[in-house]
C-alpha cells in the first residue's frame, strides 16, 4: 500500500491563511521601516545643506544664500560648490513632487525670507550670517507644500517662470492682516507641509541643528501668532 503523499485541501487552505495572517502583520511593519528612513534621509540632506551654507557664507563675505539666486536659478544652486552632489540632497524622498523639482533645477525645501529675501530686510530680516543673534531660534530652511505650483500659470511665459524657492513667515504668514483675520495657517500651509513625513516635518536653524517638528505643534505655535521662525518674535 503506497503512503499517501502532498497536503489536502484543508491543509492547503491553512497554510494560505496563515500566511495572510503574517503578511499582514508585516506590511505594516515594512511600510512604517521605509518611512522612517525617508524621515531620517530627509533629515540628512538638511543637515548637508546646514553644513553648506557655513561653508558658503565663509567664502562669500558671511553673506547666506539668496532666493532665486539669478536670473533663472534656486537658492540651492549656489550651494553645489560647498556639497558633494546637490541632486543628492535638493529633494525630499517623500515630496511627491520631488521628480518635478530636479527637473526644475529645484528644491523641496523653501528657503526663510529672514535670511535670504533683500526686500524683507524692513521687517527686521539679515543678510549674514554674522548679523545673527540668535542662531539657535533661526529657522532658515523649511518643508515646501505639496500645493506649490509645479507648472507656470496660464499666461506666463514657461521661459522665465520660476517655482517659488523661499518661505514668507514675516511678510505674508505673521503679517498684521493676516494675523487680524485668523489667516496665519492658512498662509503658512500654502507654503510649507507641516505633515510632510506623517506627525510632523523638519526644520533647519541657523546653528545647522535640525528638528523635527510635529504639525500639531506647529500650528498651535502658528495660532498664538508668535513668528517661530524669526527669533524674539516666537518660540524657536
Amino acid at each position: 500500500m503506497r503512503s499517501r503523499c502532498g497536503f489536502t485541501l484543508v491543509e492547503l487552505l491553512v497554510a494560505v491563511a496563515l500566511a495572510s495572517v503574517l503578511l499582514g502583520l508585516l506590511l505594516p511593519a515594512v511600510k512604517s521601516a521605509r518611512a522612517a528612513a525617508r524621515r531620517s534621509e530627509c533629515a540628512s540632506h538638511l543637515r548637508q545643506l546646514g553644513i553648506a551654507f557655513t561653508l558658503l557664507a565663509a567664502a562669500n563675505d558671511r553673506a547666506f544664500p539668496r532666493a532665486h539666486a539669478g536670473a533663472d536659478r534656486s537658492w540651492i544652486e549656489t550651494t553645489r560648490p560647498f556639497i558633494e552632489d546637490t541632486l543628492a540632497v535638493r529633494v525630499c524622498p517623500t515630496d511627491p513632487k520631488r521628480d518635478r523639482w530636479l527637473e526644475l533645477a529645484s528644491t523641496s525645501y523653501l528657503i526663510s525670507e529672514y535670511i535670504a529675501l533683500p526686500t524683507s530686510i524692513d521687517f527686521g530680516s539679515v543678510d549674514r550670517i554674522d548679523q545673527l543673534h540668535a542662531p539657535s531660534k533661526t529657522v532658515v530652511l523649511l518643508e515646501g507644500a505639496d500645493t506649490r505650483a509645479a507648472e507656470p500659470p496660464l499666461l506666463v511665459d514657461p521661459s522665465t517662470w520660476r517655482p517659488d524657492d523661499h518661505a514668507h513667515p514675516g511678510t505674508v504668514w505673521f503679517s498684521p492682516k493676516s494675523v487680524a483675520k485668523g489667516r496665519v495657517w492658512r498662509r503658512l500651509t500654502n507654503e510649507v507641509q507641516p505633515d510632510r513625513h506623517g506627525a510632523g516635518s523638519h526644520l533647519l536653524y541657523a546653528d545647522g541643528r535640525v528638528a523635527f517638528v510635529g504639525g500639531d505643534a506647529v500650528r498651535a505655535r502658528a495660532e498664538a501668532a508668535g513668528n517661530f521662525c524669526y527669533p524674539d518674535q516666537g518660540e524657536g
